[in-house]
């Protein structure tokens, strides 16, 4: 039997295709990847872009008009899409890991996000606060907290902020994890593997999900270790 184990593509198929872009998304549908995440900030004038830097064209995208930084962007090469473009494009035919990066207006994400109708959204940050807001105002709301290394309250942390996801860096996972998660009902994910082995360890470790760059490695691999044979 296949592992049931989400493959997350990282900013898309990242490995193939310029990060959060749509045609790094297109890629990871036809890779055949059960989620993508992306990245999502919000300019001066409030709109949602999907972008993972602070800046472009050295100044902070949270200081700049929306038109201003598309612009920007095709002059570097990039076309950066709005995030509810990206949400309507892709609605049906794939899940959506939105991480929020800085200051966000909370209303206005959802709002973008058809609030009540997208059940395929999960929203992640490092940003506790931000988090905390989202459920509160939202509770509906599918949220993972993202996180470098496992504070040694983890689980109080991820109560109080009531969360559905520990999205964790990879090698800081402890095996213990993914068991003590579950049975509190949250879904534990990893970042960003790109290894088979690793990919191969986590899966046995029961998670959730693996983001990573290479969709396509990740699902040869559930297939494989669904016949029965052993991927080195």
């Amino acid at each position: 039997m296949e592992p049931n184990t989400l493959t997350i593509a990282h900013r898309g198929a990242s490995a193939y295709a310029a990060e959060n872009t749509v045609q790094s998304f297109q890629k990871a549908v036809e890779l055949r990847a059960d989620y993508v995440e992306l990245d999502a900030r919000q300019t001066k004038d409030g709109k949602i872009i999907v972008f993972h830097d602070e800046a472009i064209g050295g100044m902070p995208v949270k200081n700049q008009n929306c038109r201003d930084i598309l612009l920007r962007g095709k002059s570097h090469g990039i076309d950066i899409p709005l995030l509810a473009d990206i949400i309507k494009m892709f609605k049906n035919t794939i899940g959506l890991n939105i991480e929020i990066k800085g200051d966000m207006d909370i209303d206005l994400l959802m709002d973008i996000a058809q609030h009540g109708k997208n059940k395929g959204l999960l929203f992640s940050s490092f940003n506790r606060n931000c988090l905390e807001r989202l459920k509160n105002a939202y509770p509906g709301v599918k949220t993972g907290l993202l996180l470098n290394d496992a504070p040694t309250d983890l689980f109080k942390v991820l109560g109080r902020l009531n969360a559905d996801a520990l999205i964790l860096k990879h090698y800081r996972l402890k095996r213990v994890v993914p068991e003590k998660a579950g049975e509190k009902g949250v879904k534990t994910i990893v970042w960003t593997v790109n290894n088979v082995k690793d990919m191969k360890k986590y899966i046995k470790w029961g998670v959730w999900g693996i983001i990573t760059d290479y969709p396509d490695k990740l699902h040869k691999l559930k297939r494989t270790m669904g016949k029965g044979k052993n991927e080195d």
